[in-house]
């Protein structure tokens, strides 16, 4: 899928649409869209922006990637590039599911992200 966040409003709400997960009552109120809009289009444009655009030094944390089987946003490439943040290890994930697999799959995520944390040792 082709970067989304400067898109015009419409065609930005089309994307987020086609996404799912977003009900439809909800991407129809405007009052609603105009408030959540701004976090929205950040959220993308830090997704989008290329990693050479995140300065920093690598954390001392491990970093595990969750992502969608099905997700037209996430790929294997973009889920590994989060191996540059960190200076420990990395693990990576995917889950059956598109971009809202952590919705449709909860039970799954969840299940994961306590077997991260009780292996975690402090840094």
């Amino acid at each position: 899928m082709p970067p989304i966040a400067h898109l015009p409003r419409r065609e930005f709400l089309d994307a987020l649409a086609a996404l799912g997960g977003i009900p439809e009552p909800v991407l129809a109120h405007e009052e609603l869209m105009d408030a959540l809009l701004p976090a929205l289009r950040a959220d993308f444009r830090l997704a989008e922006a290329p990693a050479s655009e995140h300065p920093g030094a690598p954390l001392p944390c491990p970093i595990t990637a969750l992502g969608g089987s099905r997700d037209p946003l996430t790929t294997d490439e973009s889920l590994s590039a989060w191996s540059s943040y960190t200076a420990s290890t990395f693990r990576r994930l995917t889950i059956a599911g598109d971009h809202f697999f952590h919705v449709t799959r909860q039970d799954e995520v969840v299940a994961h992200v306590v077997r991260v944390i009780s292996e975690a040792r402090p840094v």
